[in-house]
């Protein structure tokens, strides 16, 4: 077995300091070392937790996870103290709710609530055309 260099040594000890969430997700294999890396430098706990949950679900290149890091960096010195919503705020919001006309009536209409019909051209026209009347 090889010794650690000492930049290793410093690397483990830093790793060490990381946040549990960032650790959690690298002991279970769900993210890479430079991800974790780029992850425990952002200091906002709920920012770096809702990215973590992101990691976590869909994966992350390590590129990815800089440019996440850089945006949050660009974000802490743009945007007042408190004017910031984190992603996690805006996903506990509430459900968004699609309204589209309905095809018939021409009524407001959640999408959730509407069917889908599949019929030719001149059956649509017909079909329009009773409504219609």
């Amino acid at each position: 077995v090889k010794p650690l260099s000492n930049c290793e040594k410093r690397e483990r000890a830093d790793m060490a300091q990381w946040p549990d969430d960032v650790l959690d997700l690298l002991q279970e294999k769900e993210i890479s070392i430079a991800v974790g890396k780029e992850l425990a430098r952002i200091t906002e706990d709920s920012h770096r937790r809702y990215l973590c949950s992101f990691a976590k679900g869909n994966g992350v290149s390590a590129h990815t996870a800089l440019n996440w890091r850089l945006q949050w960096e660009m974000d802490q010195e743009r945007i007042d103290p408190e004017e910031r919503r984190t992603p996690q705020q805006i996903i506990e919001s509430g459900p968004i709710v699609i309204m589209i006309p309905c095809s018939t009536c021409g009524d407001p209409t959640d999408l959730n609530q509407t069917e889908i019909l599949r019929v030719c051209k001149p059956c649509a026209i017909e079909i329009k055309n009773a409504a219609a009347q």
